[in-house]
């Protein structure tokens, strides 16, 4: 058989794969988060696509991360802004995450359909990043982003250009368009330059990395500053939300100490722990096969990213009088490692399948792991499981969520007394448009205040509750409360 037909058979492997996973990841959307990362962006890019001014609705880091937004708007313009459409955006990410690791495991893997089928169960056994990565929030585009750039890194090792360069300062930048905490993958980039290029070359790259990147800021700090007025960063508007939070950070975690800063490493689902424990042991081999080896080949890249922003994340420090971490240490931030360690998985077995001798042991090894990681997918999947125990689950709203809201929004309009839990999202159940954001504390308020108006006719409990409400909770009992109505 040629090695064309081989590549096209490959390539059809691999798109019947991400075509399905993509199709029956749809069917497992969760309800719409009551979070900023979930609604605010989407209120955002709704608005940005109805022909908001963007100097209107730049109000805060949720509004800032423009990697997110504009994606969200341009598909918001191109085929409606409906709630089909909000879960649209992260799950074409998705496969756009899946067609990256498939490119990156094909270029720097022997076995790459079975280290792809490995990646792609882990991934979907997952609770955290299944659930995550379902919502408008930052996980799916900042891991898509970041294996472009190890791909681009990777491209560098092999052909140092200009364009190869441009391209990996491109997508970590735009890593960081999709959230600031991108950051943290720096110091994995350093080293993989000097490492792997040597260090003259990798002084060189990083310079020219460096200097994409800084024209890259300046264009995006001209943008901010053109919409605002004044000399504006993105790092202005995301400083505003920390200097609020600060105190409250400060204050829920007491006297900050090692413990506490570990805490939520303690919080999170089986699976998941199981995952990264694994992934670590991963990470371990492969830093050891690089200095038993004295090189470093891109497939070490993602064990790289793992341990980096694993280390910045846990103890990066924003003050020391208070004590208080870079942002909460929240469990659901732990959820940017998964694909690194899914995919440091992935190559560590198919180094390991490579190293049985006999074809025949090669084949029953090869099936046994895709058969276990296929029937955890399975189990997970069936009953997948939050480190918030009380998230619904396994609902499909994608396919559903428009006709839902809108019998939501039948039942207010027919006298149904629907307590309001978060101002927002009803606004745009109820079909109220806002002309205007203000901020992350103030826009309940603002929002709250246009629906009074809107439907002054009516008395509405509006109520602000915490953002860590639930929709498909708060609004569980609206058929009941519609009967007693009537």
């Amino acid at each position: 058989m040629s090695g064309g037909h081989d590549r096209r058979l490959l390539i059809a492997y691999f798109t019947v794969i991400i075509a399905c996973a993509v199709l029956i990841r749809t069917l497992f959307t969760v309800p719409v988060e009551l979070g900023g990362d979930a609604l605010k962006k989407w209120t955002f890019s709704k608005a940005l696509a109805d022909g908001v001014a963007p100097s209107d609705l730049l109000a805060d880091h949720h509004t800032a991360r423009w990697a997110i937004n504009l994606p969200a708007t341009a598909l918001a313009k191109l085929v409606g802004a409906e709630w089909f459409t909000y879960y649209l955006v992260p799950a074409i990410f998705f496969g756009l995450l899946l067609i990256a690791a498939a490119y990156f495991i094909t270029k720097w893997s022997k076995r790459p359909l079975f280290v792809f089928l490995v990646f792609v169960f882990i991934l979907f056994g997952d609770p955290m990043y299944f659930r995550s990565t379902s919502q408008l929030q930052p996980f799916v585009f900042s891991a898509t982003y970041m294996l472009c750039h190890a791909i681009f890194m990777g491209r560098i090792t092999e052909s140092p250009t200009r364009l190869n360069h441009f391209l990996a300062a491109l997508f970590i930048f735009l890593a960081y368009g999709a959230k600031e905490t991108a950051v943290y993958y720096v110091p994995a980039t350093v080293i993989f330059a000097f490492v792997a290029l040597g260090w003259r070359a990798g002084a060189r790259s990083l310079i020219l990395i460096g200097v994409f990147g800084l024209a890259l800021l300046v264009v995006e700090t001209a943008f901010f500053s053109a919409m605002t007025g004044e000399l504006v960063t993105r790092l202005d508007l995301v400083g505003q939300h920390f200097d609020r939070l600060e105190g409250k950070i400060a204050s829920d975690l007491g006297a900050l100490n090692l413990a506490l800063m570990f805490k939520r490493w303690t919080q999170l689902p089986l699976f998941t722990t199981t995952l990264l424990i694994c992934g670590m042991v991963a990470n371990v081999w492969f830093f050891a096969k690089s200095v038993r080896e004295r090189r470093m080949p891109p497939d070490v890249l993602p064990s790289l990213f793992f341990v980096s922003f694993a280390l910045v994340g846990t103890f990066a420090i924003r003050s020391f009088d208070p004590l208080v971490p870079l942002e909460p240490p929240k469990v659901k931030y732990l959820a940017d490692l998964i694909p690194w360690a899914a995919l440091a998985i992935a190559f560590f077995l198919g180094y390991a399948v490579d190293a049985v001798n006999a074809r025949s042991a090669r084949r029953i090894a090869m099936g046994a792991i895709v058969c276990v990681a296929a029937t955890a997918t399975l189990v997970s999947v069936a009953s997948p499981r939050h480190y918030d125990d009380s998230y619904p689950s396994g609902a499909a709203w994608m396919w559903h969520a428009d006709s839902t809201l809108a019998s939501i929004r039948d039942m207010v309009d027919s006298g149904a007394p629907i307590r309001l839990a978060k101002p927002m999202l009803m606004a745009d159940v109820l079909g109220v448009k806002l002309a205007r954001l203000k901020g992350t504390v103030a826009d309940d308020i603002f929002v709250a205040r246009a629906l009074r108006k809107a439907y002054r006719h009516r008395d509405l409990p509006l109520s602000c509750a915490s953002l860590s409400s639930r929709f498909e909770l708060t609004f569980s009992q609206c058929p009941a409360k519609a009967t007693e109505s009537q």
